[in-house]
């Protein structure tokens, strides 16, 4: 494996969590905001800034592997049809991008609708729907343990995995 690939994976192995912990920090904020029926302000905007900031991180490096680097892909798109009747393959060549595209679609037509509320205490609500269905996706496309296409919950720079 060449190194930029186990670099970017590494990176986007790791940015997974940072998103998923932003996302409920943002969700947990929005639900906040809705309850107390607060406007949205200033840190509720910046925090949602920073959550799209770092899906759309993950996003080009998940890029970056599918289309350039990955070895996996490389395989499935050298016989697609074999590909789709291979579980592993199919879940990284199909699966995996459209679960996250559309997690990542969905972020950002539900936080410019959002941004049309402005500091209206609705748009925490409206954030707090875009943020649930986005991270329902994102929940659905990651290769968890215990799946047929399973990846470690934390991979490990290449000089610290195991033998």
């Amino acid at each position: 494996m060449s190194g930029w690939y186990t670099t970017i994976l590494l990176l986007h192995s790791w940015l997974r969590w940072g998103v998923l912990a932003l996302g409920v920090w943002c969700g947990l904020a929005a639900a906040r905001g809705w309850r107390q029926r607060a406007p949205f302000g200033g840190a509720d905007v910046r925090r949602l800034t920073l959550f799209v900031a770092a899906v759309d991180t993950q996003l080009l490096l998940g890029l970056l592997l599918y289309a350039q680097l990955s070895p996996i892909t490389s395989i499935a798109f050298g016989n697609l049809g074999a590909a789709m009747g291979n579980a592993v393959l199919r879940f990284f060549v199909l699966e995996h991008p459209l679960a996250m595209v559309s997690g990542v679609a969905l972020l950002h037509v539900g936080s410019v609708r959002a941004r049309r509320l402005g500091a209206d205490p609705t748009r925490h609500r409206a954030v707090l729907r875009t943020i649930g269905l986005a991270l329902l996706c994102v929940l659905i496309g990651i290769p968890w343990p215990g799946l047929p296409y399973a990846r470690p919950l934390f991979h490990l720079p290449a000089s610290r995995a195991a033998p």
